[in-house]
């Protein structure tokens, strides 16, 4: 059963219409700009009154010439070491198109500090201006200049929400390609792992008008809309939507990443969340590659929606950010993860 606070959140989001905060706020404007702005008003109060509760400190930095933030959670302190240092790299949701760091702390910052870890945030480059694969690309120059600099990735975690989530599965499929070492575990809020055509009983399609968050119509590319995400991060070009690198359900999880290569996963997803099918897909597509049980989890949390985690003061969301946390805590330190 919802918390009085989810229930309270629910009534409002009921209040401002079917498709709820985004959705009702959304007019056929082809103008990118407006859901950009709609999103940033949307989380930035959120984000600050997180960055102040959770962080003694953030700053802008680049690497590999892609813009950085790094945030340091209150009681956590610095490694004198690089190659000790344990770090939780997030990438911030946003449909591939909105989002960014100093808009977004609320997602990540009360996970990092119940794992007690600092936070690099990347500001990968956004669509329409730069399609696919400019933001991954961005991602993966910035995981790679961090092991030149002497970090390791075992003592990397992966945290993405929605988009974000999506692209930590990317990111991994990507850079077990490559040869390069991979982060000691993925965690992701909400994944939107499948941007191509959707079947009529995909949740996209029966949640559209339960999730107070996502309307359907914003995460399915099979319908006409000018803010069509996926397409807009493929470009137009369609044929892109089956590529594992875009569409993280479509990849051979078992193929890609033989001998327990595939580091511990957890999924955290609501139950009336356009998105649900997404990650119940993608956790069975990884489950191929499992090394016994508790190697990949999928959290549901009953009557809440997408990126529930982003609203610190739901009972709901402290508890799925414990349970993040406790679960990279684990990974880093070489243990069974909880299941």
């Amino acid at each position: 059963m919802a918390s009085q606070q989810a229930r309270h959140f629910l009534s409002n989001a009921s209040a401002a219409g079917q498709n709820g905060f985004i959705g009702g706020r959304l007019s056929n404007n082809s103008d990118i700009s407006v859901l950009r702005q709609l999103l940033y008003n949307f989380s930035i109060n959120g984000s600050v009154a997180a960055q102040r509760e959770h962080l003694r400190e953030s700053r802008n930095e680049s690497i590999a010439g892609v813009p950085v933030v790094f945030g340091m959670p209150k009681g956590v302190n610095a490694s004198s070491s690089v190659g000790d240092t344990r770090l939780l790299v997030y990438l911030h949701g946003g449909g591939y198109v909105s989002g960014s760091c100093h808009s977004q702390w609320s997602t990540v910052a009360p996970t990092a500090a119940a794992a007690g870890l600092a936070i690099l945030c990347v500001e990968y480059r956004l669509a329409p201006e730069h399609p696919f694969p400019a933001g991954l690309n961005d991602v993966l120059s910035v995981f790679k200049d961090l092991l030149q600099q002497g970090y390791k990735g075992s003592n990397i975690v992966l945290l993405g929400d929605s988009a974000g989530g999506g692209l930590v599965a990317a990111v991994a499929i990507a850079l077990q390609r490559e040869g390069v070492a991979l982060p000691a575990a993925l965690g992701m809020f909400s994944p939107w792992a499948e941007l191509g055509r959707r079947g009529q009983l995909d949740t996209a399609a029966t949640l559209a008008g339960v999730d107070p968050i996502l309307p359907g119509s914003l995460s399915d590319s099979s319908k006409s809309s000018s803010f069509d995400m996926g397409m807009r991060y493929v470009g137009g070009d369609t044929s892109l939507f089956a590529d594992p690198l875009v569409s993280p359900v479509r990849a051979d999880y078992a193929a890609n990443f033989p001998a327990g290569k595939l580091p511990p996963v957890l999924l955290q997803v609501g139950l009336r969340e356009v998105l649900l099918s997404d990650a119940v897909l993608l956790y069975h597509k990884m489950k191929e590659a499992a090394q016994g049980p508790g190697h990949v989890l999928m959290s549901p949390y009953d009557a809440m929606w997408h990126v529930f985690q982003a609203v610190n003061e739901l009972p709901e969301a402290q508890a799925a950010a414990k349970e993040m946390g406790a679960f990279f805590a684990a990974a880093l330190s070489g243990k069974a993860c909880p299941a």
